[in-house]
């Protein structure tokens, strides 16, 4: 993001997202994949939508639908995973 944005409880969505992930999978997230240099993964996060990947192991319906939810590039307004588990 660059420096003059404005942030919303948006940008808690993604990090949610990655802690639900950890908890479904215990593995760090990422390691399926090789970069050199810790910039190049953050590039591929922001500009490429890299997400860690989910095991069908995993796919336990509703846990699986926040954390594919709160990793959403660009979630719609009026719709976050966080609001979602409220339920």
């Amino acid at each position: 993001m660059g420096k003059n944005c404005e942030y919303t409880e948006k940008v808690d969505v993604y990090p949610y997202g990655i802690i639900l992930w950890e908890l479904l999978t215990c593995k760090t997230p990422f390691e399926e994949f090789s970069f050199t240099f810790s910039s190049q993964l953050e590039d591929a996060i922001v500009k490429e939508q890299l997400r860690p990947t989910i095991s069908e192991v995993c796919s336990i319906v509703s846990r699986v639908s926040v954390v594919n939810e709160s990793l959403i590039h660009n979630p719609q307004p009026n719709r976050t995973a966080l609001s979602n588990t409220r339920r």
